[in-house]
């Protein structure tokens, strides 16, 4: 059945099989990894976590549908929503109570900030390749943030936190505690912060977006890599998650990316196909300067 699979495909699977095998392999160490962070906690560490964990998602988001503005008819429905996606990243970054206009000007500074920061990004060439992938990075933020929303109300796990405040028992991920309606406390599987953060993996697709500025595809993902792993880290820190809640964060985040390119392929749209052809070229010139 290998045989039949691409590289690319063949890469996914294998990766998906190893990110599975280290999260069951870790999970037994929940509780523990839990208990070691929080009794480590840095309050500024925290902080960093709470608040530009799902920074990511939103700036995305929020640049893909103002780029797509810039190639599209009705171009100013696209930046309403654009302007829209990123006021609300600001509200939830400072999570004010807009009781003091103070606090309305603070949110404002900041969404006016973050809005001009991703107008300052060039705009990708008018391509239907191009256009494709700004599609894409809107869909797999949007579907996986819903996701991970449904299955928190589902799965009804116990945060960390809770277990002290509530005299619980620890809940391992694999037992559905029932629907959460009544608390936050009850909501810790899947973590949505991490899920945000790991939108970050889109920048990958800067490669294919921007050939001529970004040819060093490896310390994007490196890049990535580290700052979901930091805000998975600040979230056990708080108290908020366990170890495979983060997981299971960004293992929705990506697996979803999988599965909505595997859709596109279907229709004939090839996300992949730019990276597969640059690590064709990369192993070419590695082969010249070898020979």
């Amino acid at each position: 059945m290998m045989e039949h699979m691409n590289k690319r495909t063949k890469m996914i699977l294998v990766t998906a099989g190893i990110y599975i095998a280290i999260f069951l392999i870790l999970a037994p160490f929940d509780y523990p990894f839990s208990e070691f962070l929080t009794s480590h906690a840095n309050s500024w560490f925290i902080a960093f976590g709470a608040r530009l964990g799902p920074l990511p998602a939103a700036l995305v988001c929020g640049y893909c549908i103002l780029a797509l503005g810039t190639i599209r008819e009705k171009w100013y429905l696209y930046r309403v929503a654009a302007i829209a996606v990123i006021a609300v990243a600001a509200f939830n970054i400072l999570k004010p109570d807009l009781s003091s206009l103070l606090e309305f000007l603070f949110m404002t500074v900041l969404w006016a900030i973050m809005f001009a920061a991703i107008r300052m990004i060039p705009t990708p060439e008018n391509t239907n390749a191009n256009e494709h992938i700004l599609q894409f990075g809107i869909l797999v933020t949007l579907i996986s943030s819903g996701l991970v929303q449904l299955l928190k109300l589902l799965w009804g796990r116990p945060r960390f936190y809770a277990l002290q405040l509530f005299g619980l028992d620890f809940v391992p991920w694999y037992r559905v505690a029932g629907f959460a309606m009544r608390s936050d406390a009850f909501r810790s599987f899947p973590s949505g912060h991490t899920a945000g953060a790991a939108a970050i993996f889109f920048l990958v697709f800067l490669t294919q977006l921007f050939p001529s500025r970004f040819v060093r595809r490896w310390k994007l993902w490196v890049f990535a890599g580290i700052y979901t792993l930091i805000i998975a880290s600040t979230r056990i820190m708080a108290g908020m998650h366990f170890l495979t809640d983060v997981m299971g964060g960004c293992g929705v985040y990506l697996l979803t990316m999988v599965i909505l390119a595997a859709l596109f392929q279907r229709n004939g749209i090839d996300i992949w196909a730019e990276l597969e052809q640059e690590e064709l070229n990369d192993e070419k010139s590695m082969e010249n300067k070898t020979a």
